[in-house]
């Protein structure tokens, strides 16, 4: 969700320029002659939805003419600071309108003695005796960009206690401008650093359409670029528009006023747990209710307008209410005090008796102004080259205490601390029904997985990195070969070979068949070597079974260093036992029903011996090309492709020799071990390709390996064995030098004494006959 940061200003913005002459009540103003004179533009009227000046008395405004009434007699009555020098005032109406803003600022200025040369505006009963040097004003940044602009023009200097546009701060547009208040750009520092403190980084910005809420908004929105923080949407609010009752007041000094909320309909309990930035303003020492009623009475011209307006004949009766925290006016008066003391002090020998009083200018005062450093009632107070002062802040939390909605100080905030920002966060407290606000709009990625963007501004998913990468600053980045990712996908790691688990029921499966095909492969050898010399085990060529029995025994071991720990050592064993086991099963097979083929083949044809199927030739078998790596790669491809031909051609001459006599079925069994081969190979390639594990790839070749062999020895030599030990009938074909075929074939006897001589003997083997 995204936390919302308002920048509204508690004023409503300034109408627009207005036709006709100036209100009446705009040229009534509040006078003090003195030596020098203090001019000022405060709100004392309030619009209306017709005319500015026709809304009725404005009690903030008239508190803000006391004070600083109040601050001037103090200054008058110190013997250390401007003694003898005495300080009138022209305070005056601007009815809260930036037009008749303007218009105060010229007819303040106008009564100086020096205006530029193209410059004249008629004099509004100015005071007696001094010149005009300064302005205290306005209360808004809208209508003080139009007074210090027209000020500019006769020199006079502009300290605004409360305006606090960035604008104001160009001093190419406003040379004469400075303010006791601090500027946007720090409110918004203290705005950001809160966002930090808190780590919310997605917020949603609403904002005045004022130059207040604009630059105040801008500055937020340089910060939020500068330290990661998401602005998900930036909405300006215009004053008149509907609904935004709540709007108008969310901000960072309009929040402080609880009050002021109230008396705009506002349920306040609906901010509890929000915080807000509020300049650090200080009670006045000696300003109460009391004085307040006093300089009213005495001085103001508004009294009887404020009796008449409220129906009543004494201020008992209707009480105008203050607040008595506007220090920043005080600090205006006496910024303006100080700076007119050190000028003249630079001026005159003795600092007191100084008669080039009546030539000093605004000109010859802002250079002090900029220069002056005093003791302000919130703190130490300077201006910087902007005229523009360091910023204090409270760091208010709104709290329901004893039933009611109160504003809680939880922290301040000062730009010349070293760290600015001073927050007890147990101290404040969030909604019950909502706790601490989520500024988040990203998913939690576990190890692993990267943020990426989503389509909503600002908002973040997980992606999956690859099984090989690691996460580094937000990147998927591949391990190299011989390493792999840790847990948590931070870092690479040497990978250390583990073979399938001994305890796993597939490992035992596999390692219980390869026993039993060894017992197999040696019972075949032991029978194969006892009974070398009977007519079966020559005639099926006891070398070339010789080889075949190596190949299948071969096979019968190829799942030990498969399931061993994996090394270069276990892996090029592994490569060499599989490669050389298919070639030496089946290029002897192959040898073997090419063997048989050639012979009835040539038989039909013709009455001489076939070559090459004597026993010594078909020991020189062609040679495969074998490679070992501990990857199986480029060489088990070709050993693969050289024993795939290998099985090929055996089924071609398996096939080839399918009408050999019927009582000659070896070629048959043949025909089965290498056709099964081929039904294996095309079943276990595909699963070994697509395994997701070690231990089904594993099992995959060998549990291939393992029945091809067993059932090379099921259909070729355990019939052989179980004919001669259980002497099982047989039959002998005979390859005689005579075309013409015998009339008795039926036992080897029967040809030795008919004194044929044989060439060769293929046996047939009948089970069960």
């Amino acid at each position: 969700m995204a936390l919302f940061v308002g920048l509204m200003m508690l004023v409503p913005t300034s109408k627009p320029a207005f036709a006709g002459t100036i209100p009446s009540a705009a040229h009534a103003s509040v006078t003090r002659p003195g030596d020098v004179i203090l001019g000022a533009s405060f709100p004392i009227h309030r619009w209306s939805s017709g005319a500015p000046c026709s809304a009725g008395l404005y009690s903030w405004g008239i508190e803000l003419s006391a004070i600083m009434m109040f601050a001037i007699e103090q200054i008058n009555d110190r013997e250390d600071l401007l003694p003898n020098v005495t300080i009138g005032y022209d305070i005056r109406d601007n009815c809260y309108s930036e037009t008749l803003s303007l218009w105060t600022a010229f007819s303040l200025a106008s009564t100086s003695e020096r205006p530029q040369e193209d410059v004249q505006f008629p004099n509004i009963s100015p005071p007696d005796n001094g010149s005009l040097l300064c302005i205290i004003g306005t209360q808004t940044s809208a209508t003080t960009i139009p007074t210090a602009q027209a000020a500019s023009l006769y020199s006079i200097p502009v300290i605004s206690p409360f305006a606090t546009s960035n604008e104001l701060s160009d001093k190419r547009r406003f040379p004469y401008f400075l303010r006791t208040v601090p500027p946007d750009s720090l409110q918004a520092s203290a705005i950001a650093d809160i966002l930090l403190r808190f780590e919310w980084k997605y917020i949603g910005l609403y904002f005045q359409l004022n130059t207040y809420g604009i630059h105040g908004a801008q500055s937020l929105l340089d910060l939020a670029e500068k330290y990661g923080i998401c602005v998900a949407f930036s909405v300006a609010v215009r004053h008149q528009a509907k609904a935004t009752e709540l709007l108008d007041a969310v901000g960072s000094d309009a929040w402080a006023l609880p009050s002021h909320l109230k008396r705009q309909g506002v349920d306040v309990s609906l901010l509890q747990g929000s915080l807000f930035v509020q300049i650090s303003y200080t009670r006045i020492p000696g300003f109460d209710y009391d004085r307040f009623i006093q300089i009213v009475e005495s001085s103001t011209p508004w009294l009887v307008e404020w009796k008449a307006e409220h129906n009543c004949s004494d201020l008992s009766e209707c009480p105008i209410a203050i607040n008595t925290n506007d220090n920043v006016v005080v600090d205006a008066v006496y910024a303006f005090s100080y700076a007119l003391h050190n000028m003249l002090h630079d001026r005159c020998s003795n600092g007191t008796n100084c008669n080039s009083i009546q030539t000093l200018s605004g000109q010859d005062l802002l250079q002090h102004l900029l220069n002056v450093r005093f003791e302000g009632l919130a703190g130490n107070y300077s201006f910087d080259s902007n005229g523009d002062p360091s910023g204090n802040y409270k760091i208010l939390n709104f709290q329901i205490v004893d039933s009611t909605v109160r504003a809680i100080e939880v922290g301040r905030w000062s730009a010349s601390a070293v760290d600015p920002l001073e927050l007890n966060v147990s101290a404040v407290r969030w909604p019950e029904t909502r706790g601490k606000p989520v500024s988040i709009c990203r998913e939690d990625c576990q190890s692993g997985f990267i943020e990426v963007p989503l389509e909503k501004k600002c908002c973040f998913g997980c992606q999956r990195c690859p099984d090989e990468a690691i996460v580094i600053d937000q990147e998927c980045r591949r391990c190299p070969v011989d390493e792999w990712p840790d847990k948590k996908f931070e870092v690479c790691q040497p990978v250390i070979p583990t073979p399938p688990s001994w305890s796993e029921p597939t490992v035992i499966v596999i390692i219980i068949l390869s026993a039993f095909g060894l017992v197999l492969s040696l019972l075949a050898a032991f029978g194969i070597y006892y009974y070398r010399r009977h007519v079966l085990i020559k005639a099926a060529s006891r070398e070339l079974s010789s080889i075949n029995i190596l190949g299948l025994t071969l096979a019968f071991l190829a799942p030990f260093p498969l399931l061993a720990q994996v090394t270069d050592a276990s892996c090029r064993v592994s490569e060499i036992i599989i490669t050389v086991c298919f070639t030496l099963t089946y290029a002897p097979t192959l040898l073997k029903v090419n063997r048989i083929y050639r012979i009835f083949d040539t038989g039909k044809k013709s009455n001489k011996r076939p070559r090459f199927v004597g026993p010594r030739p078909q020991l020189i078998p062609p040679t495969g090309y074998i490679e070992a790596y501990c990857a199986f790669g480029f060489g088990s491809l070709v050993s693969a492709l050289f024993n795939l031909l290998l099985v090929l051609a055996c089924c071609y001459y398996a096939f080839k020799a399918r009408r050999v006599p019927s009582n000659y079925n070896e070629s048959k069994f043949i025909a089965i071990s290498v056709y099964s081969t081929l039904v294996f190979g095309m079943a276990a390639v595909p699963v070994y390709i697509t395994a997701t594990t070690v231990l089904q790839k594993v099992a995959t070749l060998c549990v291939a390996i393992l029945l091809n062999a067993v059932l090379t020895l099921l259909c070729v030599y355990l019939p052989k064995l179980y004919a001669i030990r259980f002497q099982v009938d047989v039959q002998l074909c005979e390859w005689r030098s005579s075309a013409v075929a015998p009339a008795d074939t039926g036992s080897a006897t029967s040809a030795a004494r008919s004194g044929i001589q044989p060439t060769s003997i293929l046996p047939t083997v009948h089970l069960g006959t």
